[in-house]
């Protein structure tokens, strides 16, 4: 994934039903785009700056993004 890229959120199911009230996962709908590439020296697994359809600004770990071309597959 790289800036530019569009994406969709999709969290693990556990995480879904602990965190959805919590993280307002509702409002990262479809397609976000990356705007930036966040960089922690605590970690390897890759963050990104992310604004959502809805015009939400969030950071979210890779792993919890898909490529939005994908999910139309």
């Amino acid at each position: 994934m790289k800036v530019g890229d569009l994406v969709a959120y999709v969290p693990e199911p556990s995480a879904l039903f602990k965190w959805e009230r919590y993280r307002g996962i509702g409002q990262r709908r479809p397609p976000g785009i990356i705007v930036e590439a966040i960089d922690h020296s605590y970690s390897h697994t890759p963050r990104f700056k992310i604004r959502w359809h809805t015009g939400i600004i969030t950071e979210e770990w890779a792993s919890y993004l898909k490529i939005y071309q994908d999910m139309e597959d």
